[in-house]
């Protein structure tokens, strides 16, 4: 199996999770974590996705944090973002992750992009909810697929520009090495 060929999977497997749902990103945990320009980056990559749509919202009091962490300049960006609309600030004195795990629960093809575990709420609530949490490696963000779904499901769900050929299924569901064996970047094409 060629590197191009587990690439495109993982890229279907990711495509898969964002396609036509409605995108939650916890906008100030982004901004505090990965800075503005990171959360302007996540958002393109997940546009790539054709989700239904994005829906950034974010506590009002956040802004003033950003302001003391990143200063002025990216506190004006941020209230630039806020006015046209690209992010939205929960109302003031009230908290953001509880309008997310609403929606979440109400809104059946959604997803919340946060590293927030949401444990100040109460199970019952959050036990519901989708989340998707992130690193950035080399200015990319990669999500916590489940790389564990079966190849042969992958595979009829993809579009064609994601398929492999017969020959490189059947050499990875034949393959005998064990985890931590695989050649992850052979240096012949498999037949």
């Amino acid at each position: 199996m060629t590197i191009n060929c587990v690439r495109k999977r993982l890229m279907a497997l990711e495509r898969k999770l964002f396609y036509n749902q409605l995108v939650l990103p916890d906008t100030a945990n982004i901004i505090l974590k990965v800075k503005l320009d990171g959360y302007l980056r996540m958002i393109k990559q997940l546009s790539q996705h054709e989700p239904k749509a994005i829906i950034s919202k974010m506590d009002a009091s956040v802004v003033y944090k950003i302001k003391k962490r990143f200063g002025k300049g990216v506190y004006e960006k941020v209230k630039k973002l806020i006015r046209t609309g690209e992010i939205d600030c929960a109302p003031s004195k009230s908290e953001c992750d509880v309008y997310l795990i609403q929606a979440n629960i109400m809104e059946v093809n959604s997803v919340i992009i946060t590293l927030d575990c949401f444990n100040d709420y109460n199970k019952f609530w959050t036990s519901s909810t989708k989340i998707v949490k992130f690193v950035e490696i080399n200015n990319r963000f990669y999500f916590n697929l489940d790389l564990k779904e079966s190849i042969d499901l992958l595979e009829s769900d993809s579009s064609d520009s994601s398929k492999c050929n017969t020959s490189e299924i059947d050499w990875y569901n034949n393959l005998t090495a064990s985890k931590g064996e695989l050649e992850l970047h052979p240096t012949e094409e498999r037949v």
